[in-house]
């Protein structure tokens, strides 16, 4: 009801669940896609006179794709650096077998399937969340990718070079930073500019 794109998660969780050979498990939760898709469609036809809450538009510009994830005003991982790990972690779900954390695997490969289609469409919008602060249409998914970042550090924590895990606790720090000095200004000071603004206002800068 909230975003039409993230019903791309039902067939990317479907799929996910048949290769993975949960059949039923695919099958019934195919089922309560379906019935969710049918009765949102409803409410929304009987509020609205049709089924989409919105119309968006769409447009394929290689050299854009990637604003999503850098633009300055709005890019995911400008805003939260710690979200390139979690990133990493997720496409690792898939290219390395850990037969020690077969459960944690699976975790990692439903939250990837839940976020890799959406943010293939985020990647194709004309725009990045316009007037706003940070990545907001990623707001829904910083819980999964807290979570794929708590799973792949517990994962590989014992395997990455110290270098990386200094590297790993500093992107975690910038992130505070940045969360904290945006909470404590006015939202009109602090919208559409970089992540590191509020903290050029504090110091004066």
């Amino acid at each position: 009801m909230q975003s039409e794109a993230f019903v791309l998660i039902f067939p990317a969780w479907i799929l996910l669940l048949f290769l993975c050979k949960k059949r039923r498990e695919a099958g019934l939760f195919a089922l309560a896609s379906v019935i969710s898709i049918v009765l949102t469609s409803l409410f929304n036809h009987l509020l609205l006179g049709h089924a989409s809450i919105r119309d968006t538009g769409f447009g394929f510009d290689l050299s854009r794709v990637w604003r999503t994830f850098l633009e300055p005003e709005t890019g995911v991982l400008l805003f939260l650096p710690w979200s390139l790990a979690a990133f990493c972690f997720l496409l690792l779900a898939f290219l390395h077998r850990n037969p020690n954390a077969p459960d944690q695997q699976m975790v990692l490969k439903m939250v990837a399937g839940g976020i890799l289609p959406v943010a293939a469409v985020y990647m194709i919008l004309p725009y990045t969340g316009q007037f706003c602060y940070g990545p907001r249409y990623w707001v829904p998914y910083v819980p999964w990718l807290a979570l794929a970042f708590g799973i792949g550090v517990k994962q590989y924590w014992g395997i990455i070079p110290t270098l990386v895990r200094l590297l790993l606790m500093v992107l975690i720090y910038i992130s505070v930073v940045f969360a904290i000095m945006a909470a404590i200004l006015p939202p009109d000071d602090i919208w559409h500019h970089t992540s590191y603004y509020p903290l050029k206002l504090l110091l004066g800068l």
